[in-house]
């Protein structure tokens, strides 16, 4: 079924994809780990998810450079949960690796906890003609009518981040700011801590998200 293997991390490990299945993971996801390292020197986390993530480009990549012992992923496309689980037996982690199909962060089970939470989300607040590597699925990829997957993330995902926790998503510089976010994080009862661009990329920005002080 996979043909088409990235290889990530300081341990390499295999992620086994489709085209379609790659809304960016293979390029700017793979920048999360450099983040990471530069600023939460030496902290190792216990529990990374990766929220919308596809075939877990990134959270293997955080996992394959030793920032995390273990991983969560949740997305709302059974195809990439099945590339999931291929890598996960690919790199030998299945007891390392849990996974859960579900397009309502809400549905999550409470005793999944976290103490870092990554994610590249749909980039687009309204219906956009895109070019994307499988053209059929653009609007999976790439859009979140209205922000409310968003909007439903940050309300539900508190309960399911340590108080020590961090979450950090990636943005579209030219597609939202921001401003599009701080309200709905402020009404879930967390904090928008910080934003920065991308040394990498020009159009991409990130989120850093914690609980309230």
């Amino acid at each position: 079924m996979y043909d088409i293997f990235l290889t990530v991390g300081e341990t390499p490990a295999k992620v086994a994809y489709t085209k379609n299945l790659d809304g960016g993971g293979t390029w700017f996801g793979q920048e999360l780990p450099s983040i990471i390292k530069d600023r939460y020197p030496d902290r190792v986390f216990e529990k990374c998810h990766e929220w919308c993530c596809g075939p877990g480009f990134s959270g293997y990549a955080i996992m394959a450079n030793n920032l995390t012992k273990s991983l969560c992923f949740n997305d709302k496309f059974p195809p990439a949960l099945d590339a999931i689980e291929e890598s996960a037996k690919l790199n030998g982690w299945e007891d390392r690796v849990t996974y859960y199909l579900l397009e309502d962060i809400a549905l999550l089970p409470d005793h999944e906890q976290f103490d870092l939470i990554v994610g590249n989300p749909p980039h687009f607040g309204s219906f956009e003609q895109l070019e994307v590597p499988d053209p059929e699925n653009r609007d999976r990829l790439c859009t979140d009518l209205d922000w409310n997957s968003h909007r439903n993330f940050f309300t539900h995902i508190k309960n399911h981040l340590t108080p020590d926790g961090v979450i950090l998503l990636n943005e579209h510089m030219d597609w939202s700011s921001a401003d599009d976010f701080k309200e709905m994080i402020d009404d879930s009862g967390l904090e928008l801590t910080d934003v920065f661009r991308s040394e990498r990329f020009d159009y991409i920005y990130y989120l850093e998200v914690r609980h309230k002080k």
